[in-house]
């Protein structure tokens, strides 16, 4: 019987051993996705940081351009009264005519 108790023995140790290095390469394994996980995170963290800066580029140069069209737009109107009103109807026809057609 001491033969088949050291065997005994013997597995119960392969199997903790097992389990011990089974463990270790789980905690490992969470280790590197959790890095993996941070890095992703920082790469999203820098991409919608850049977007937002993009985004508000953007709006500052719409609000620009609109200034311009303001400025634009009143100085005609204050300068070429008539041609002003004549390209206004000219404008509201065109809209028309593409919004009835979309019908």
């Amino acid at each position: 019987m001491g033969s088949l108790d050291t065997s005994r023995d013997q597995l119960q140790d392969a199997a903790g051993a097992i389990a011990n290095r089974a463990s270790t390469m789980a905690d490992q394994i969470g280790q590197r996705v959790s890095s993996a996980a941070d890095r992703v995170s920082d790469r999203v963290g820098a991409l919608s940081a850049t977007a937002q800066e993009q985004g508000a580029i953007a709006a500052n140069n719409t609000k620009e351009v609109a200034g311009n069209l303001r400025d634009a737009l009143t100085d005609s109107a204050r300068n070429q009264p008539i041609t002003t009103i004549a390209l206004a109807i000219g404008a509201g026809f065109l809209l028309g005519a593409i919004w009835k057609s979309g019908r």
